[in-house]
């Protein structure tokens, strides 16, 4: 029989952009309060669980989740640039009005990125599959690093709602 990783796979507390609805993708955004409480509320429940390592992304909201959780457990966070979210290219760091208005701009790319979806490659970003691809890779590599342990990545929503689909 194989070895296999236990995974517990967090998503990164809410952000201050979060809740006005601004893209991030690999740009950064702190937590707010309630983001702060939900790493808190996650670091009291993985007190009581045992795990070897706890990885997280490289972009400050996960440090700040991992951080946390790290205090309470006394597990060291280890960063990986490969749990960071989709890069949304010319889209970052935009409000999804904002995203709309540009259409002046860049309305080949935006009729793109809604009539093609999750395979278009946003200019300087990434497509959703690229994102997906990353995870998957990401994560199997972790998995056969770590085998036979269990596991605390802390990441970004959309790169784990891709991953879970593609493994479930």
């Amino acid at each position: 029989m194989s070895a296999v990783m236990n995974l517990i796979a967090i998503r990164h507390g809410e952000t201050e952009w979060n809740v006005i609805g601004r893209e991030m993708g690999q740009l950064d955004s702190p937590l707010t309060k309630r983001g702060l409480d939900q790493a808190e509320a996650i670091a009291r429940r993985l007190k009581d669980e045992t795990f070897e390592v706890l990885y997280c992304s490289d972009l400050g909201r996960a440090i700040q989740t991992a951080d946390i959780i790290a205090a309470a457990t006394g597990v060291e966070a280890k960063t990986h640039v490969g749990l960071r979210g989709r890069h949304m290219g010319i889209f970052q760091g935009l409000t999804k009005q904002e995203i709309k208005e540009i259409t002046e701009k860049f309305p080949v790319e935006y009729s793109d990125y809604r009539r093609i979806g999750h395979t278009y490659q946003i200019p300087d970003g990434e497509s959703g599959q690229q994102r997906l691809e990353r995870s998957v890779r990401v994560l199997s590599e972790i998995g056969q690093t770590h085998s036979d342990q269990t596991v605390v990545v802390i990441t970004h929503g959309g790169y784990l709602m891709g991953f879970f689909e593609h493994v479930l």
